[in-house]
């Protein structure tokens, strides 16, 4: 990747790998809190943990090249990075939910979060897809406003956005057996081992 990205355009691609390490790393304590995370701080940790960043920061070469670092870094791009991210990881959290319900005290998702607060698991499934069509919504608005004005290099960035929020839903509808129930059981736990480790 180092010979075929400039290294602004590596940078992004390493910066998103190196957010995603750390949350992943402070992930571990918050999971063995007895107390779920704040709405808030699991919105800001699971951004990262999901590892979307890294991978969006390639959309561009993969479709018009590279933006330039001045429209990439303009707030309007950044939110509309922002806006994909929640929408693939919030969705991420529902398609899971029937596998992560096996080991409930090793994974928090959105809509644990939402039952831990006394509600039911539709009430948290609902909470957690409204929160993803407003993500949605947000997303294609600012991308409108974008593209009006946007360089071809934008253009072809903000294609490769809509393609990965497309994807992420065919992959988990169509290519994927990681959320089966059928696999669930064999699904690993390492709640033994982070115990005996205590």
């Amino acid at each position: 990747m180092r010979a075929r990205l400039d290294p602004e355009h590596f940078e992004r691609f390493a910066h998103g790998i190196r957010l995603w390490g750390s949350a992943a790393g402070l992930q571990i304590p918050c999971n063995l809190m007895k107390e779920p995370l704040a709405q808030r701080s699991y919105e800001a940790l699971r951004r990262y943990v999901g590892g979307v960043l890294p991978c969006l920061a390639l959309c561009d070469a993969a479709n018009a090249g590279k933006v330039s670092a001045a429209e990439y870094h303009q707030f309007g791009v950044q939110r509309l990075i922002h806006h994909t991210i929640n929408t693939v990881i919030w969705n991420n959290d529902i398609h899971s939910m029937a596998v992560e319900t096996l080991h409930p005290s090793q994974v928090r998702n959105m809509v644990s979060l939402h039952v831990a607060r006394g509600h039911t698991l539709q009430e948290g499934v609902d909470f957690t897809a409204r929160k993803v069509r407003e993500e949605m919504l947000l997303f294609q608005q600012r991308a409108n406003q974008l593209e009006q004005g946007a360089s071809r290099q934008l253009q072809g960035f903000i294609s490769g956005l809509r393609d990965w929020l497309h994807g992420y839903n065919e992959w988990a509808d169509v290519d994927t057996q990681r959320y089966s129930l059928h696999h669930a059981e064999q699904d690993p736990d390492d709640n033994g081992v982070l115990l005996a480790a205590r």
